[in-house]
């Protein structure tokens, strides 16, 4: 009987994720689409799967990297009347294989007990569950990334070096600052070669193949818009928005007592936008994609002159540290979603550096800890001049942060004293 629940035992964490994945999509609306940027999505990929070209106009002056669009466009393949539908069940496939995948990283490094815990307490994670509920990249990229860093750790075939240069290039297609996170660990594996067991002519054609097919997109922008783009417009619009005082009232420390928190700041931020296009007039609306990157780009540099450097740098630190502080934006959620995110992300951030330092000579190891830990850097940096919301950290927080907090948890139970049974047995014969 043992030998038959040590398996169901070993693999309850994909029931766990597969199940409470599951509840949380129904109890927020299997048909809802739970996420202000998915009709952008949904309008690219349904453009991709129908043959049209790609849109590079969306509802913010921007348009979407076609990472997750294209996934889009193959589900549009099976099904468009319930494409949302079949959108969520991928987010329950993509949460269970995070969680699979959390799993056999830590049973890599660690005991089967850690990875368990650690893969449970990622698959039951409310933070990990919310990202689930909508039509929007988190799911997606939380398990790109740990597919990227558990390919790291096995065996350099030749098929697994072509999933890790599709990984590596679908990611980049999905979030394009994680660019600056694939492509330096890589390029590190090339120059660094006995932490990996890939060999240096295959990772040379994966280092080549990446650029390659950005250059390829880029091109295929340039046609289109008169300008390269590599991934997407959005980056000088980002930083003209991330300048905005409305950014720092946005993440105010208290709480606010209005429930349309969010709606009236967006609202506010398209007004901000409408102002600023009716001033250009037709230099905006007739010119080009290019030009209306450079018009954000003079927009961001005036922004930065009328408030100051040393303002705008204080802003920009005020933003770094509202992107690690351990809970939600009070602002936006109500008091008790907001006290219940303080014990949960502090305590994945105090396992995060308590454990980066205890565990960081584990052989192997600091392989993955070092990926997470420049992913962490880079999307700091990047969300330092943007917008500093708690859900870019997530998809890489919460895998290192539970498996960090597993194994600390086992480490500290083994030190524990025993409890004297036999003793107390002594004392209590029957």
């Amino acid at each position: 009987m043992k030998r038959n629940l040590k398996p169901l035992v070993l693999h309850s964490h994909l029931l766990v994720a597969t199940l409470f994945s599951l509840i949380a999509i129904f109890a927020a609306g299997i048909s809802n689409l739970n996420f202000g940027d998915a009709p952008d999505y949904l309008t690219a990929g349904l453009a991709i799967a129908n043959g049209e070209t790609y849109p590079r106009i969306g509802t913010l002056p921007f348009f979407r990297p076609p990472g997750y669009p294209l996934l889009i466009a193959m589900m549009a393949a099976f099904t468009t009347d319930n494409l949302i539908i079949a959108l969520k069940i991928l987010n329950v496939v993509f949460h269970t294989l995070t969680t699979l995948l959390i799993f056999r990283i830590s049973s890599k490094f660690f005991s089967k007990n850690v990875a368990l815990l650690a893969a449970i307490l990622y698959a039951a994670n409310p933070f990990s569950l919310y990202q689930t509920i909508g039509i929007s990249t988190e799911t997606l990229t939380a398990f790109l990334f740990s597919y990227f860093v558990f390919l790291l750790t096995i065996n350099g075939s030749l098929t697994n070096t072509a999933l890790l240069a599709s990984v590596s290039i679908l990611l980049s297609f999905t979030r394009p600052e994680y660019f600056f996170i694939v492509f330096p660990i890589l390029l590190f594996g090339l120059i660094k070669n006995h932490l990996f067991m890939y060999s240096k002519p295959k990772f040379l054609l994966l280092l080549l193949l990446h650029p390659l097919v950005i250059l390829v997109w880029g091109l295929s922008n340039l046609r289109a818009t008169g300008k390269f783009i590599p991934f997407t417009d959005a980056a000088n619009y980002h930083l003209w928005m991330g300048s905005l005082n409305l950014i720092r009232e946005n993440y105010a420390i208290g709480t606010i007592g209005r429930l349309n928190f969010d709606e009236l700041q967006l609202e506010r931020l398209l007004n901000l936008i409408q102002a600023k296009i009716q001033v250009w007039g037709d230099a905006y609306t007739l010119g080009s994609i290019g030009d209306r990157s450079d018009l954000w780009m003079l927009a961001f540099s005036e922004s930065i002159s009328d408030q100051g450097l040393m303002s705008y740098v204080g802003l920009l630190l005020f933003k770094g540290l509202v992107f690690w502080r351990p809970f939600l934006n009070p602002a936006s959620y109500d008091l008790e979603i907001f006290l219940l995110s303080i014990p949960l992300l502090l305590v994945l951030s105090l396992s995060l550096f308590v454990g980066s330092v205890k565990f960081w000579n584990i052989t192997g190891f600091r392989l993955v800890l070092g990926s997470y830990w420049l992913g962490l850097a880079v999307l700091t940096g990047v969300h330092m001049l943007q917008l500093p919301d708690q859900r870019y950290r997530i998809p890489l927080l919460l895998p290192i942060g539970t498996m960090l907090f597993a194994a600390l948890f086992f480490e500290r139970v083994k030190r524990l004293p025993k409890f004297p049974w036999r003793r107390m047995r002594d004392l209590n014969p029957r």
